[in-house]
């Protein structure tokens, strides 16, 4: 029972991480293409750099727990 509930807790995590990280993308690419930083784009590194450290721990998560990559 447990065990159960931990796993559930686990896929409602990934779930709701993934869920903001594709929403900050879509965010990211809307504003792009709106030309939001056409004139600042020192205000796009911020979420830039995120997104990419994000991209890149879960790539290194998946390379060291699974054999997928």
């Amino acid at each position: 029972m447990r065990q159960s509930i931990l796993i559930g807790l686990v896929i409602i995590g990934s779930l709701t991480g993934l869920t903001w990280y594709f929403s900050a993308l879509a965010d990211l690419f809307s504003d792009f293409v709106a030309l939001t930083y056409e004139q600042n784009f020192l205000a796009l590194l911020p979420k830039t750099v995120t997104l990419l450290l994000y991209t890149y721990s879960g790539i290194h998560f998946l390379r060291k727990k699974t054999n997928l990559l």
